[in-house]
């Protein structure tokens, strides 16, 4: 039986979804991009509002792991606009390039997060950036 609201039916329909966009991605691609001249405005509020949840949910602050003085910013959504999400184990990168846009990314974490996922941190661009260096990620 499939019940929308069932984690682990969300979680394999996400995993299925993400198989066939692999399996099919030229096709998935030209229905995206006919889908974006039509409504551009509505999926940047759509990722925009996923973005702020993932932000929301991982404190809405630097992690700040080198101890960075971090300055004031004029305003708070300059610093919201700053932050990343950091995949704490160093795979983030080879993780986001298995998705065809951030919109779908950022669904994807939100899930992650929602089911209990410590595999994510929130950094100020200075921050990630030192982190890819000082570890040798890529």
């Amino acid at each position: 039986m499939k019940y929308k609201d069932d984690p682990e039916y969300k979680k394999r329909k996400a995993i299925n979804d993400h198989n066939y966009y692999l399996r099919h991605k030229e096709k998935c691609l030209s229905k995206r991009k006919l889908y974006l001249s039509k409504n551009q405005d509505k999926v940047t509020k759509y990722r925009n509002k996923c973005r702020n949840e993932v932000i929301q949910l991982l404190g809405s602050k630097c992690s700040n792991p080198f101890n960075i003085d971090h300055t004031p910013f004029e305003n708070e959504t300059d610093y919201i606009h700053c932050l990343q999400i950091d995949h704490i184990n160093g795979k983030g990168k080879r993780e986001i390039n298995s998705f065809s846009y951030n919109r779908a990314y950022y669904k994807f974490v939100l899930a992650q997060l929602k089911a209990g996922s410590k595999d994510y941190q929130l950094l100020c661009a200075n921050c990630n950036w030192l982190k890819r260096y000082k570890n040798k990620e890529q």
